[in-house]
């Protein structure tokens, strides 16, 4: 029998976020929440929030005001390099452009995971074990400019996943490709985060994603800064 979820895996409360005080918000969101194994689709349209309230979750940017707690961790309580330090050890994130270093082989782009989480221990046996699960054992030593756009996708799924994050987000990380390889990375992301027992939140404006999800949220219904009618103070993701 599965355990019921119990905690959030992220929790947000009274969030206001503008891009400097006197500016209008851009984003206002009472309160929201995603509990711990859900995987969670969210949309909007370009320019509405999406990637300014991943910057929040992930604490590379601060709110104006409120809460955003990531696996019982409020980072509005923590200084720049304390946010820093538990991102790279808490959460996985996958870029748009999945940004990885072109000249290091891929081991070594997994390995900076570790090294910026100072999780070191282990660190080449759980690479290699993600390395494998991924089907990119053969390429392990091969630099990242040599490798096709899906092994280049796998190895930053390997990358987020190595230190096995309560949380992976994702910024429109299918926006540059075509809908077979599009197919192949979400599947392959839900597949690896599900084994490594990580939330995932995907943020993107492409709607034919949201059939891959537990739950699709649209930005609209939680941020009271683009739409203050007819929502609900509280929104819970199950």
């Amino acid at each position: 029998m599965q355990n019921e979820k119990t905690e959030p895996a992220l929790l947000i409360r009274d969030l206001q976020f503008s891009w400097s005080r006197g500016q209008p918000d851009l984003l206002r969101i009472p309160a929201w929440q995603v509990m711990a194994g859900d995987r969670v689709f969210l949309y909007g349209p370009s320019g509405s929030g999406k990637s300014s309230l991943l910057n929040l979750i992930s604490g590379i940017a601060s709110p104006l005001a409120g809460v955003v707690c990531v696996a019982g961790t409020d980072l509005t309580q923590l200084s720049a390099r304390q946010r820093d330090r538990f991102r790279a050890s808490s959460i996985g994130v996958i870029f748009q452009q999945f940004n990885l270093v072109s000249y290091l082989s891929v081991f070594d782009n997994v390995r900076l995971g570790t090294v910026f989480a100072q999780q070191q221990a282990h660190a080449d046996e759980r690479i290699d074990d993600l390395l494998d699960r991924l089907g990119l054992g053969k390429v392990r030593n091969d630099k990242a400019a040599c490798l096709s756009v899906g092994q280049q996708q796998r190895v930053a799924i390997a990358r987020a996943l190595v230190n096995a994050p309560p949380l992976v987000l994702a910024d429109e990380p299918t926006s540059a490709l075509d809908p077979a390889a599009r197919d192949a990375f979400v599947n392959t992301l839900l597949t690896c985060s599900a084994a490594s027992g990580s939330t995932v939140l995907v943020v993107s404006h492409d709607h034919a994603l949201a059939g891959y999800f537990d739950k699709s949220v649209d930005l609209q219904h939680i941020n009271r800064a683009l739409n203050s009618a007819n929502t609900q103070d509280t929104i819970n993701v199950r």
